[in-house]
C-alpha cells in the first residue's frame, strides 16, 4: 500500500461513471484533480459501462489521489453511490456527477465553511447551467433549505459535500425505493440529524442535456418525489408547519384605487415591500417559531 493510502484524505470525492461522454468525463476528472485543495482521493466507479472508451479515460490518468473501485456489470447509481461511501476513507464527502465540471475552488470553500462550522453536516453551493449559463438561486440557511424540503430539493446534489460521519454513524444511505430522487430523500432524512448551509457563489457547471435523469426517468422521478414528500411532512410536522407559515401571501397598495404602487409580500417571519413590482425597499424580519434543537436527532 502506498504511503498516500496509508494517510486519510480530508475528503473523498464520490464519482459514479456510466457511458458519458468521452470529452464530458476528461472535463469532470480533470476539475478534481485541478483543484486549489489538494488533500482528497478521487474515488471512481465504473457502473459496467457498455462503452469501452470509459475505462480507457479513467485508466489514462496517473494521479495517486485517483482510487478506482471495480464493479462487475451494472449496478444502478443507488448501489454504486452507497459503494462509493462504503470505500470512502475523508472526514468529508464530496459528490460528483460524471457530467459536470466543479469550479477549481470549489472543495476549498466547502472545507473551509466545514471547518469554520461545525454544526453543519452538509453543505451545497450555487450553480452555472451549460451549456445555457442560467443560474438559478437555492437558498442558503439551514431554516430556508430544511422547510423548502416540504416542496422541493433544496441541495443541488452534486454540489454538496457531507460529513462522513454523520452517514456512516446513523447509518444512513441512499435508498433504492426512492430512486431516481434518492438526493431528495437522503436530504430530506439528514434533516433530522443536521444542519445545512448552500454557499452563495456558483461552485459546479451542471450539465444539462436530453440524457439527464430527470429527464429520461421523469415519470419515475415524479413518483418517486412525491413518496419523499408524504414522508417528510409526516416525519417532520416542526418543520411542515414552519413551511406553511412562510408561504407568501401578496397585497398591492395601489395608487388613485387603480395604479399598482406598493407591493407588499407577507409572510410569517418576513415581510418584504417593492415599488412598482421590481423594486425591494426593504425586508423586515419577524419573530420565528422555529426551534432547531426541538427537530434534530442525537
Amino acid at each position: 500500500m502506498s504511503l498516500y493510502y496509508m494517510v486519510m484524505p480530508k475528503v473523498s470525492v464520490l464519482l459514479p461513471v456510466y457511458n458519458t461522454n468521452e470529452s464530458h468525463l476528461r472535463e469532470c476528472i480533470e476539475s478534481i484533480l485541478n483543484q486549489t485543495f489538494s488533500d482528497f482521493e478521487l474515488l471512481i466507479i465504473n457502473d459496467g459501462s457498455t462503452d469501452t472508451h470509459v475505462q480507457k479515460v479513467i485508466d489514462s490518468y496517473s494521479d495517486m489521489r485517483i482510487k478506482i473501485v471495480t464493479q462487475k456489470g451494472n449496478q444502478g447509481i443507488t448501489k454504486t453511490r452507497n459503494r462509493l461511501i462504503e470505500n470512502s476513507q475523508g472526514e468529508y464527502l464530496a459528490v460528483m456527477d460524471h457530467d459536470d465540471v466543479a469550479y477549481p475552488d470549489r472543495l476549498e470553500k466547502q472545507v473551509r465553511y466545514l471547518e469554520q462550522h461545525p454544526d453543519i453536516g452538509v453543505i451545497g453551493t450555487q450553480i452555472s447551467i451549460i451549456p445555457s449559463g442560467n443560474a438559478p438561486i437555492f437558498p442558503c440557511l439551514d431554516l430556508e433549505i430544511r422547510t423548502a424540503l416540504a416542496e422541493d430539493c433544496s441541495i443541488m446534489h452534486p454540489t454538496s459535500m457531507i460529513r462522513a460521519k454523520i452517514l456512516k454513524e446513523n447509518n444512513l444511505y441512499y435508498e433504492e425505493q426512492f430512486s431516481p430522487a434518492e438526493d431528495f430523500a437522503l436530504w430530506s432524512k439528514l434533516a433530522s440529524y443536521t444542519r445545512f448551509h448552500n454557499l452563495k457563489e456558483p461552485l459546479l457547471y451542471y450539465r444539462r442535456h436530453e440524457l439527464n435523469t430527470s429527464r429520461t426517468q421523469r415519470k419515475k422521478m415524479l413518483l418517486a418525489r412525491d413518496a419523499i414528500k408524504a414522508n417528510f411532512k409526516l416525519n417532520n410536522p416542526v418543520l411542515l408547519e414552519c413551511y406553511n407559515n412562510q408561504k407568501e401571501d401578496i397585497v398591492w397598495v395601489k395608487l388613485f384605487g387603480c395604479i399598482p404602487f406598493i407591493k407588499t409580500i407577507r409572510a410569517t417571519t418576513y415581510r418584504k415591500y417593492y415599488l412598482f413590482n421590481s423594486l425591494l425597499i426593504c425586508t423586515v424580519r419577524t419573530r420565528s417559531h422555529y426551534k432547531p434543537n426541538n427537530t434534530l436527532k442525537g
